[in-house]
């Protein structure tokens, strides 16, 4: 049973309808605004059904900037599942070109845009706020693509990417983003409605956040078996608002949750994310068991979400079964998600074909 439905019935609250974004940001019409481009270069994709490659790029640092908007660059659409544009510490250690993920690019952890299969037109920021970098920030950024090449056609090449458009009229607040959600997933099979759950627990957000937060957009993220979900505030134990609802996912129609006005979080709040997952639908099914992971078969539970002002560790409020994980776990199990991240990655075949 997906609890919220029952919740939601009893309980009288401020619902925030999800839709689309405009295709044209009204900020990239601004005469200040200039824009740039970070694109994987030419690269022959791996005949592997799921390939992470990573590409990090020196950014404009003249001046302090934000960033109001961006937009996806696609090339193949045929393998294109994702993207995730991250900020670099400027001591992590420069690694040119087009490569699978490593270690190196884990620690370009702080993330500042996504995109993934079905979003439309340009990612915007809200309108007192901006990503920042340049002069005194981030200097380096990495994009991490998600291949899905799951035809294994050997001949599929891409240079997919990001225009990002930026601003020296900094805005009112820096924009943070923050990944909410479950890293322990254990779907079994032929199940019509089952129901996973994580949140941002009080104890981390009372820990994480100095002050009050206001969360401004919501995507929630599955994979294919996802078919409903739902990010709930509480406070005190008591529901306050449904801060996103899909009752209908689909993970190749995603829907962008704008929220205005903006969401007050307070610290010691919790928001819980909930996932309904499918897998005994004729175009669902699945025979064995599914687990958390990085692959298309897989399965993900994650809300990504934007706040200002952005906070200095308030990027990850996530939970291993009822463990905190992310900004509020211990080193150990922070150990324990990186050794996964690169047990994946070292399943990648090494070597990519740069085109020329």
């Amino acid at each position: 049973m997906f609890i919220v439905i029952l919740v939601v019935t009893n309980t009288c609250m401020q619902v925030h309808v999800s839709g689309q974004p405009d295709k044209i940001c009204p900020a990239t019409r601004e005469e200040e605004v200039k824009s740039f481009d970070v694109r994987i270069s030419k690269t022959k994709v791996p005949v592997e059904a799921t390939y992470y490659v990573c590409q990090q790029f020196e950014v404009p640092h003249a001046a302090a900037y934000h960033a109001v908007a961006f937009e996806p660059i696609i090339d193949n659409k045929r393998v294109m599942h994702h993207m995730i544009l991250y900020a670099c510490d400027n001591d992590v250690a420069v690694q040119e070109g087009p490569h699978k993920c490593e270690e190196n690019d884990l620690k370009c952890e702080k993330w500042l845009a996504t995109w993934t299969l079905g979003l439309e037109g340009q990612i915007c920021t809200h309108q007192n706020s901006g990503v920042r970098f340049g002069r005194g920030s981030v200097q380096r950024m990495a994009l991490q693509v998600h291949w899905a090449n799951t035809e294994l056609n050997t001949g599929y090449f891409d240079s997919s990417g990001m225009s990002i458009f930026y601003t020296p009229k900094l805005r009112q607040y820096d924009l943070g983003n923050v990944q909410i959600g479950q890293t322990f997933l254990e779907i079994p099979p032929l199940s019509d409605r089952f129901e996973q759950h994580g949140s941002c627990s009080s104890d981390c957000s009372r820990k994480q956040l100095l002050h009050p937060v206001y969360f401004t957009k919501t995507n929630l993220h599955m994979h294919g078996a996802g078919v409903a979900g739902s990010l709930e505030q509480y406070r005190g134990g008591r529901l306050l608002n449904l801060i996103a609802y899909d009752p209908f996912y689909d993970n190749l129609k995603p829907h962008i949750h704008e929220h205005n006005p903006p969401i007050e979080v307070l610290p010691g709040d919790e928001i819980v994310l909930r996932c309904l997952y499918d897998t005994l639908s004729p175009e669902k099914m699945r025979v064995n068991t599914t687990s958390f992971g990085l692959g298309s078969d897989d399965e993900m539970c994650y809300a990504f979400v934007s706040h200002f002002p952005a906070l200095p560790h308030f990027d990850r409020c996530i939970q291993y079964q009822d463990l905190d994980a992310g900004d509020c776990a211990p080193t150990t199990l922070n150990h324990t998600f990186t050794n996964l991240s690169m047990s994946f990655f070292k399943f990648q075949k090494g070597g990519l074909e740069i085109a020329t």
